[in-house]
């Protein structure tokens, strides 16, 4: 059956499930005392404990959005070690406000440009900055109207209204040239105080100067809120009726710090602010590795739901202790640590060991175990094998997904591929998202990955390579950022991909037993110090050889054969596999004219004055499915605080959810 099914009241974007057995639909809801529901899946907020595997290989691999940086500006010689997976530059003459717009409205670009071909010709990756602190400030922004206040050269007012007016301007101007370039991984933000962090130079000294320019805890809140959006807003019209807009591809970060008076009141509404609204398109860097202040709640709470990190705060104790406070930062599971370059001068062993480490284990650092496969197989029919993987790293695999103006955390898919080797072309690919997803791939817990697949007759006879990836499917294939780099180097082939095996594949119709095939040698066998129990997901796959035809030069009437059933699970979910059949909205009965589809929460109840529609395209369910089970899964935001029973009705006319108000279900349609 073909066609769409609406549920009333229901919920966006979440893992919809749908069970069948080749052929119809039968869809329950099951919800307990939601009243609100939110957009988003509620990531786990602790993942579990950090543990080195020493069995695990050791070598260092460099994927984007995490490892091992240099603060403060590029330096070839330190960038080009192996270890060092990207930096950010601080300095007056390439990220200083004063030198990249000298005078109003005329930018100059060349000191970024270079640094970002250091870092391209290297194969590294680069943050950017444009520093507005620590004297910084052009003088002609000072004359503008922007407000000085405090000592080192003086911090602008971030809520001083010409600061933020041109503050954007220039953010803008520089979205505009470096949004999305594949070198740059990340815009250090200006987050309102000194060196760009949440917090007020030498607060001791200046606290009279900033009370006197009207500081309070809550007003240097809403000023980095603030901040944070001019960074992202996808459209600013401006008074001329000119429109910019802010970084719309390229993360940017987010410097914690304590504001004024203390550590919590300034720093978590505004990290809380930033994650409900952007989610992983705002990292989080606390500058205090081994100086005073914890980050421990903050980053338990969403080190899996966003890229966190450290940069080191000048202390003897840190310089003494590295082994020590580099795993402090594993233990927290950051993603990425950056080390000024004194840190980096440092020949002794205990500092070498220390920066390995942290090149090694920061992020996900994916093992590849091995692959139970078939040797051979036949063009047209199905082909079961099973993978093993093992994280070693302090975070699972994710790679953003933009909802709305928000990104949240999904999985990379699996790819296999069918090699040509002489040519190096692959004649059959197939990428499928794991049902084990790689944001559930914990640090030192192996998962084994079943999937069965069909493989298509035109898919030539031959023999050929077997190889696997790990692809990021929203992202272009000859990008950097398409394929992920394997801890299994020795494996790679250069392209992306890694040789696990060889695979024969023979004419349509020649029969080969189908079922769980027979191990091929495992290519990486690995040691488990203590045997692991393996998250599985298994397929369900056809238990029978599949028919064949065999040709007979007579006439004699053949039985048809029964067609052969299997089990399957079809995962309705928006941008999974390439999913886009998902919509919804609620309607709200004092605001009848109003739509609220873009809307962030999807909301229930209030004495049956709210309710809430949600749309599935079906059609990837074939037309002659017969559905044994059907379950939607729902994530409660927030409720009343008393049991609420909410009913699920089916739709039956047609109806627009980003048409549907109160008084219509579609334009046009009453």
């Amino acid at each position: 059956m073909k066609g769409r099914r609406w549920l009333l009241p229901c919920f966006r974007q979440l893992n919809k499930k749908i069970t069948l057995l080749m052929i119809g639909i039968l869809a329950t809801l099951v919800i307990g005392t939601t009243v609100v529901l939110a957009h988003y899946a509620q990531v786990v907020s602790k993942l579990p404990p950090f543990q080195i595997d020493p069995t695990l290989p050791d070598q260092i691999v460099l994927n984007a959005e995490q490892g091992l940086g240099q603060c403060h500006w590029v330096d070839p010689e330190i960038v080009s070690l192996p270890y060092v997976n990207w930096a950010y530059d601080a300095s007056t003459r390439v990220s200083g406000w004063c030198s990249i717009e000298p005078q109003s409205g005329v930018y100059y670009w060349g000191a970024i440009d270079a640094d970002i071909e250091k870092a391209r010709k290297l194969g590294k990756r680069l943050w950017l900055q444009v520093l507005t602190t620590e004297g910084m400030t052009p003088q002609w922004a000072v004359e503008a109207g922007v407000q000085l206040v405090g000592s080192r050269g003086g911090t602008p007012v971030p809520w001083n209204e010409t600061y933020q007016r041109l503050l954007r301007r220039v953010v803008h101007a520089m979205a505009a040239r470096y949004d999305g370039n594949p070198t740059v991984e990340a815009i250090v933000m200006m987050a309102g105080g000194c060196y760009g962090e949440m917090t007020i130079c030498n607060a001791k000294q200046d606290e009279a100067a900033w009370l006197a320019a009207g500081y309070t805890d809550a007003r240097f809140v809403e000023a980095v809120k603030q901040i944070i959006d001019i960074y992202l807003e996808e459209e600013y019209v401006w008074e001329d009726g000119s429109r910019t807009h802010g970084f719309l591809k390229t993360p940017v970060v987010l410097q914690l710090g304590t504001g004024l008076y203390g550590w919590e009141a300034a720093r978590k509404p505004v990290v809380d602010y930033a994650m409900e609204k952007y989610g992983m398109r705002v990292w989080l860097k606390f500058n205090g590795l081994g100086g005073q202040g914890k980050v421990d709640e903050i980053y338990a709470a969403y080190n899996a739901t966003t890229r966190v990190g450290y940069e080191p705060a000048p202390s003897v104790d840190f310089v003494n202790n590295p082994d020590y406070y580099i795993r402090l930062a594993l233990d927290h599971h950051s993603s990425y640590l950056c080390l000024q370059d004194t840190f980096f001068n440092v020949t002794d062993a205990k500092w070498q060991e220390a920066r390995e480490l942290a090149a090694r284990y920061l992020g996900a650092q994916i093992v590849f175990r091995g692959i139970e496969a078939p040797p051979t197989v036949s063009a047209g029919q199905e082909y079961v094998f099973a993978t093993e993987w093992v994280n070693r790293g302090t975070v699972p695999l994710m790679r953003a997904r933009r909802v709305g103006i928000r990104d949240i955390p999904v999985s990379y898919d699996i790819q296999i591929a069918f090699v040509h080797r002489p040519t190096n072309l692959p004649v059959f690919v197939h990428n499928f998202t794991p049902i084990v997803p790689t944001t559930q791939w914990y640090c030192a817990q192996p998962v084994r990955i079943e999937h069965s697949i069909r493989i298509p007759p035109s898919v030539p006879p031959g023999e050929y390579d077997l190889r696997i990836a790990l692809v990021n499917i929203a992202q272009p294939e000859e990008s950097g950022w398409y394929y992920y780099r394997l801890v299994n180097a020795e494996l790679a082939d250069g392209n992306g991909r890694y040789t696990v095996g060889s695979i024969t594949v023979a004419s349509e119709g020649t029969p080969f037993p189908t079922g769980m095939p027979t191990p091929t040698k495992t290519m990486t066998p690995i040691r488990t110090a203590t045997p692991t129990p393996l998250p599985t997901a298994t397929v369900a796959r056809t238990m029978t050889p599949t028919p064949v035809r065999t040709p007979t030069s007579t006439s004699t009437a053949t039985p048809t054969p029964s067609p052969t059933l299997w089990q399957t699970t079809i995962i309705l979910q928006q941008g999974q596999n390439g999913y886009t059949g998902a919509e919804d909205t609620y309607m709200y009965r004092y605001e009848p004219g109003k739509n609220y589809c873009t809307d962030k929460m999807l909301k229930v109840g209030q004495k049956q004055q709210i309710a809430t529609i949600l749309r599935f395209d079906l059609s990837p369910i074939p037309a002659n499915a017969l559905v044994t089970n059907a379950r939607l899964e729902l994530y409660a935001f927030g409720w009343s605080g008393y049991d609420t029973t909410i009913e699920a009705f089916a739709i039956l006319r047609d109806t627009k959810p980003c048409e549907a108000t109160w008084n219509q279900a579609a334009n046009g349609n009453l």
